[in-house]
Parts: C-alpha cells; sequence; structure tokens
C-alpha cells in the first residue's frame, strides 16, 4: 500500500477509534476493572539484535517512534490532582520512573508527557505546562527536541481529546509503541489511539485493562531491565 492509501486508512480509522473508545469505556464502567494480571508480552521478553550505538537502523528524523507516559499517578506517587496543583508540582516522582523514560530515549524513542489538565491552568506564577516541563528537568526525565507535553485544551471531553491527539501523531508516520498510564480511560484511549497491548503497560487502579499489561507492584525500578533489553529503533543524529 502506499503513502496515500495509509494515510487515508488512518483516516479511516478516526471517527472508528474515538466510537471504540466510547463502547469500551461505556462497557468498562459497567462491567468494573478486572482483577486479573496479563503476563509479560513474549516481545519484550526477548533481546533484541540492535543495541545501542548500533547503524543497522534507519535515523530517527525518518523512523519516528513514541512512547506515551501519563504524568498524574503515573510518573508521580501523588495521584490526587487536586493536592499536585496545590504543591505546585513540588511531588516527589515514582522510583524509577525517569531512569525508564530515560532508557527509551536513549534508545530513539521520542517521549509525550500528558496531562488532562487543562493547558492554561496557573500553578503558581507559571503556566501547567512550563511547570510540569519544570518538574520533569528537576527529577531526571529527558527533557529535550525528542520531547514534549501535551495537555488538554478544555475542549470537549479530555480522554477524547488524549485520544484524538495520538491518532494525529500516526497520522503524522510516528509509531506509538509503547504507553503507561495508570487510569483506566487513558488506557483506553492509548489502545484505541495505536499504542499495540505488548506495550500498554498499565498500573494502580488501571493495572490489567484494556488488554494492556499490568506494571508489577506498579515498580519502574523492576521494569527498567525489560526496556533495557529493548534495541535502537532508530539512529540518533
Amino acid at each position: 500500500m502506499g503513502h496515500t492509501g495509509r494515510t487515508g486508512a488512518r483516516r479511516a480509522r478516526w471517527p472508528v477509534a474515538i466510537l471504540l473508545l466510547l463502547v469500551t469505556v461505556a462497557s468498562a464502567c459497567a462491567e468494573g476493572d478486572d482483577d486479573g494480571e496479563v503476563g509479560v508480552p513474549a516481545s519484550f521478553d526477548e533481546e533484541t539484535t540492535a543495541t545501542p550505538g548500533s547503524t543497522t537502523v534507519p535515523p530517527c528524523s525518518e523512523s519516528r517512534h513514541a512512547v506515551v507516559f501519563e504524568f498524574l499517578g503515573t510518573l508521580t506517587l501523588e495521584r490526587d490532582f487536586g493536592a499536585v496543583v496545590a504543591e505546585q508540582l513540588q511531588v516527589l516522582p515514582r522510583p524509577g520512573a525517569a531512569e525508564v523514560a530515560a532508557a527509551y530515549h536513549e534508545r530513539g524513542y521520542e517521549l509525550v508527557y500528558v496531562s488532562t489538565a487543562p493547558t492554561n491552568m496557573p500553578v503558581g506564577d507559571a503556566s501547567f505546562v512550563d511547570a510540569l516541563n519544570l518538574w520533569l528537568t528537576q527529577n531526571g526525565f529527558p527533557v529535550d527536541d525528542r520531547t514534549r507535553v501535551w495537555t488538554w485544551d478544555a475542549t470537549g471531553d479530555a480522554v477524547i481529546a488524549l485520544l484524538e491527539e495520538l491518532l494525529r501523531m500516526e497520522q503524522a508516520g510516528v509509531s506509538l509503541d509503547g504507553g503507561y498510564t495508570d487510569d483506566a480511560d487513558k488506557a483506553n484511549a492509548m489502545a484505541s489511539g495505536g499504542v499495540p497491548p505488548e506495550g500498554l503497560w498499565t498500573l494502580g487502579p488501571a493495572a490489567g485493562t484494556a488488554s494492556s499489561t499490568a506494571l508489577a507492584g506498579d515498580d519502574f525500578l523492576a521494569h527498567l531491565d525489560t526496556v533495557e533489553r529493548l534495541g535502537m529503533v532508530c539512529q540518533l543524529g
């Protein structure tokens, strides 16, 4: 299939993905969360042949791969949004989260830090986006031209807006290889937006939802070895 065909297929997926998300969320609300824990996918158990520094992969400018991290409750230990804002984002990161993000980044992945907080919400004297970028920097998370913060523009539904953003990324040729969240609705948005089941990791109250893999013990430090076994997805400039 040529480029035009792929673009058309992606556009066709957009309303279908949004409808699927709405149906899935409604079903989850009716049935409740599963208690079972999904096993680690085989693709994350096997060491790849390309290692950091390999030249057998295309340049990152030509082959874009991304991992999506939810901020609240996933990168942070605190899950209460009001408390986080009241403390002006001076909250503790989840141990190992920065190391996992950095391991992906070193292997060529772009990082998208997401929050459904309104973009224009003030945090002290700063905007939420500026405050979040500062928090990420202060806590050792990669912040550069291959990372970005996405926040909700307060139009429509926040979860649908996240799904639409992920679909836009897919249309732009970005492969959404991984996602991390502690929220079942956002897990469904990531799954509907293109994150494959083997790359979708959930924790806390969302563990195991949306055909994802539960992050054992909510432990990023233990999970780091899994990420470090991945090879380069593209060659860094």
